[in-house]
């Protein structure tokens, strides 16, 4: 009997240790929201300057290496393009609005998420550390070429690069809810005309 309750207690011991590993694997997987603001000059297929653009990011990075996120990026408010990112260490390119998208994930804390677009790749590079984490944004350009690429409502949008004047990361416990919208104040000034020519209206 008494070589029963040891087995027991053993036993038991070994369930608790067996669920706290597991809420502390759960508990590394580490979600995240990012948000850039900028502005942007586009010249084809029509004429816009200095329009409010930017890019909202929610994904989580998991302990096993991992991760998922996606992108809505919005111009004016009237040009927008919704980018899902998904994979792990090594993995391979996915479909995607204009060309195809995909992640890389270094080590546990660090992930480079790519828009492969035909003049330009869109590349956000977002490193966590503790309870804060940082990003950043660039359009770069393939070689040869001398015009950014945006894909909206179908077509390409030839642009300059995107001026990144804000930018917003931080680690969160949850990443579902609606993205905040930027450039409430003056995106609504732009419209798009049934010709695909944008124009300020206000």
């Amino acid at each position: 009997m008494h070589f029963d309750r040891k087995l027991v207690r053993h036993f038991f011991l070994f369930i608790a240790l067996m669920m706290s590993g597991v809420a502390t694997a759960q508990a590394q997987s580490i979600q995240f929201t990012v948000r850039f603001e900028g502005r942007l000059d586009c010249y084809q297929p029509s004429w816009i300057k200095n329009v409010p653009i930017s890019a909202d990011f929610v994904g989580v990075l998991n302990p096993d290496g991992s991760a998922s996120a996606q992108m809505k990026q919005t111009a004016a408010r009237v040009l927008s393009s919704t980018v899902n990112f998904e994979g792990s260490l090594g993995g391979t390119p996915m479909s995607a609005p204009g060309g195809t998208s995909e992640i890389r994930v270094a080590g546990k804390r660090s992930l480079r998420l790519t828009w492969n677009l035909p003049n330009n790749q869109i590349i956000t590079q977002i490193t966590v550390a503790g309870q804060s984490c940082s990003a950043s944004f660039e359009s770069k350009l393939r070689p040869g070429q001398s015009q950014h690429t945006l894909y909206a409502r179908s077509k390409f949008y030839y642009c300059d690069s995107p001026r990144i004047m804000k930018t917003t990361c931080r680690v969160a416990s949850v990443t579902t809810g609606t993205a905040p919208q930027v450039g409430a104040s003056d995106g609504g000034c732009y419209k798009e005309l049934s010709n695909g020519t944008i124009i300020k209206v206000c």
